[in-house]
């Protein structure tokens, strides 16, 4: 028998509890979102060097400072980023305010 897993959350084990109608409690999750900002030119881009991507609930950002690709592909994209909060709404302002970031930040080359 083996145990699916989720997040440290062993799903075998609470849908058991569940079909036996053992109380289980609250799982302690947090909420994660990403961002993927494409480039929006029809060619070559570069990201200011001055540009200050920061936010306390980014927990991963991969950012090309210049490419020539505008192909949406996971390895080709500008910017990657991804969030941790407590609150749907707390991920959503923090994608908010870094896509205004980077959107004042990037250029046509």
């Amino acid at each position: 028998m083996f145990a699916l897993r989720s997040e440290g959350i062993d799903l075998y084990e609470l849908w058991t509890r569940a079909a036996l109608e053992v109380a289980i409690a609250p799982v302690d999750t947090r909420i994660t979102g990403f961002l993927m900002m494409p480039n929006p030119f029809p060619g070559g881009f570069t990201f200011d060097p001055l540009m200050e991507l920061s936010h306390p609930l980014l927990t991963y950002s991969s950012v090309q400072s210049q490419g020539d690709s505008n192909a949406f592909s996971y390895e080709d994209i500008p910017a990657r980023l991804h969030f941790a909060a407590d609150s749907q709404a707390a991920i959503e302002q923090a994608i908010v305010q870094c896509m205004s970031i980077l959107q004042t930040s990037i250029r046509a080359t």
